[in-house]
């Protein structure tokens, strides 16, 4: 029904495929594919038998007249095949040379029953159900419908948990560059380009999620304003925004004079204690977003399954310990890292960059299900 496509929120037409109905059958039909036997030949009879044992001469002189007339026979027939294949080929191009010229009467016939398809009262045009439908499958069977609520689901869930991430990382930043311009915290050049690299590295490794073969009975959120997606995003922001603050505040003792030039905001970049705790916290606030609003199953594969996201974060969280520790001098080279003040401070930077983690994971994991159980209380009043 064309108009019923028209309306529907999603339409899926089905075109009605005949070669591909056949070769289908074939397949499952198993030997109907298969050449027939050829006949066997019919070789001319000896003319007598002769016994192995016959040791005269009229013996010999059989044998050797029987074999001559085997081979003029094999001989005679193998040149009356290649005659016969030549004259079989000969009328072959004709019948296809007669074939290929289509004939008038032919030619109006079909025209004729197209214009009558056409003018059908209640017939659909070829291509009207294809064009008023948002998708279109060339299949056999129904399990098109299967395929496409699977892809959408996937698509959906996939489209929520970018805006997520987006959200977050644009609040933080957003913070980063008002709030914290004061005490002049800048960024290096290198520590700019790995984190972007990080970034798009992890927003790579999400788009390529696949979809799970089993629906789940579990339905995903309704669109990017719902309940479930703003308490998600505040809950995290504010674990976040908590964190950053008391790392400011931890730093605040350790910060150099006020007249220092590289505290001026428009000044060089030196890297000290707050920049560095700052860079710091905030990448491993963009890892966090990614491992916390990853969806997984039951709509896509989850964590583990998808091999590019899961080890990207494993190096990230990896490499972030090993800064923060101060293992690896030359990592702390490379990222422009000032050294810690004490151990004391250390340990407290690591308890914040654990408490973030700890706290956003957390925190994403309950309001999912605090809102799975809504979800099914309204399934069974309804």
């Amino acid at each position: 029904d064309v108009g019923a496509l028209r309306r529907a929120h999603v339409g899926l037409s089905l075109l009605n495929c005949p070669g591909l109905e056949r070769r289908l059958k074939k397949g499952l039909g198993g030997g109907s594919g298969k050449k027939r036997r050829k006949k066997e030949k019919k070789t001319p009879t000896k003319v007598a038998e002769i016994s192995l044992n016959d040791s005269t001469e009229t013996g010999i002189r059989r044998r050797k007249g029987s074999k001559a007339e085997e081979t003029g026979s094999a001989v005679g027939a193998a040149t009356e095949e290649k005659k016969q294949k030549k004259k079989k080929e000969k009328a072959g191009t004709k019948k296809k040379s007669k074939k290929s010229k289509p004939k008038p009467g032919a030619m109006m016939k079909l025209l004729a029953e197209i214009q009558e398809q056409e003018q059908a009262p209640g017939a659909a045009r070829l291509g009207d159900a294809s064009v008023a439908s948002p998708f279109t499958a060339k299949r056999v069977s129904c399990d098109a419908a299967l395929a496409l609520i699977r892809q959408g689901r996937c698509t959906l869930v996939t489209t929520l948990q970018m805006y997520k991430i987006l959200a977050l990382n644009c609040l933080v930043g957003a913070y980063l560059l008002s709030a914290l311009y004061a005490y002049g915290v800048k960024q290096g050049d290198t520590q700019m380009v790995v984190a972007g690299v990080l970034v798009a590295l992890l927003f790579f490794a999400v788009s390529r999620a696949k979809p799970l073969e089993r629906v789940s009975a579990e339905r995903p959120p309704a669109g990017v304003f719902c309940p479930e997606v703003v308490a998600s995003v505040v809950v995290q922001f504010a674990a976040h925004l908590a964190c950053l603050v008391l790392a400011v505040r931890l730093c605040a003792a350790h910060l150099p004079d006020v007249e220092d030039p590289f505290l001026v905001p428009d000044g060089p970049f030196y890297p000290n204690p707050l920049s560095s705790v700052v860079y710091l916290l905030s990448t491993l606030v963009q890892a966090n977003n990614f491992a916390a609003n990853y969806a997984g199953h039951p709509f896509m594969e989850g964590l583990r399954e998808n091999k590019l996201l899961f080890w990207s974060l494993t190096a990230a969280y990896g490499a972030l310990a090993v800064a923060a520790t101060e293992a690896f001098e030359p990592l702390q080279d490379l990222l422009q890292l000032a050294p810690m003040p004490s151990p004391a401070f250390r340990n407290q930077v690591l308890a914040l960059l654990a408490a973030d983690t700890v706290l956003a994971v957390g925190g994403e994991k309950i309001v999912r299900l605090f809102f799975s159980k809504q979800k099914k209380i309204a399934v069974v009043a309804a």
